[in-house]
């Protein structure tokens, strides 16, 4: 638990250039941290939980807060991947300037999702400060997957904005004639439409986890 705080407190101080580097740097520790508290979920049973519903308040802000940014950082996704054709069109005709630019125009697109990320990140953190006090221990626990794939969305979208890079490289390349391969920028392509279709799949992960959530309060 220490180490966690510190970590985010690190995170919080950060600019945002290092947002990357924070995640990949404390990746592991930080699903270690949500393993910790399924774990001691499934120890610890809260009495009386099937006549003791309760959800406090910050908890649903933040999940409210959430959710709608993780819509937006979806919404950007789609927007990002619909350009993906139109580049691989241009650099099959030989036109990587043109292609180089619609990199570019989605590389500021993903800085935009990388903002909202941050603030999606924050909400994440809202949301498991209120878990314990969630009730009862099935909604605790549906909370805690909800949360696992939220993150696991945010890593996508890093990776996906390093196959941004590489293809924005790639196509330089191919520009000036020192390299690079339309078979590489097909390849760079297919991880990123895997990378946006992960991306979709985990927040309606999300959704429905929390949809299960929901119902336990009808």
């Amino acid at each position: 638990m220490i180490y966690y705080k510190g970590a985010l407190q690190a995170y919080y101080s950060m600019n945002f250039n290092q947002f990357r580097g924070f995640i990949r740097q404390y990746w592991v520790r930080i699903v270690i941290f949500f393993v910790i508290i399924l774990s001691a979920f499934i120890v610890f049973r809260v009495s009386g939980a099937g006549d003791n519903r309760f959800v406090p308040h910050s908890f649903l802000e933040a999940r409210t807060n959430g959710s709608m940014i993780a819509e937006l950082i979806v919404q950007l996704s789609d927007e990002s991947v619909k350009n993906l054709q139109e580049i691989n069109n241009h650099d099959k005709e030989g036109n990587f300037a043109l292609a180089s630019d619609l990199v570019r125009a989605e590389l500021r697109r993903n800085n935009e999702a990388r903002a909202k990320a941050l603030d999606l990140s924050k909400q994440l953190e809202q949301m498991t400060i209120g878990l314990r006090a969630v009730q009862p221990e099935q909604a605790q626990l549906l909370v805690t997957q909800a949360i696992s794939y939220e993150i696991s969305l945010i890593n996508r979208l890093l990776t996906y904005n390093d196959y941004l890079n590489q293809l924005l490289s790639t196509l330089q390349s191919r520009f000036d004639g020192t390299g690079g391969s339309s078979g590489m920028v097909s390849q760079l392509l297919q991880n990123l439409n895997t990378e946006a279709q992960a991306i979709n799949d985990l927040n309606a992960k999300y959704t429905a986890t929390m949809g299960e959530f929901d119902r336990i309060y009808e």
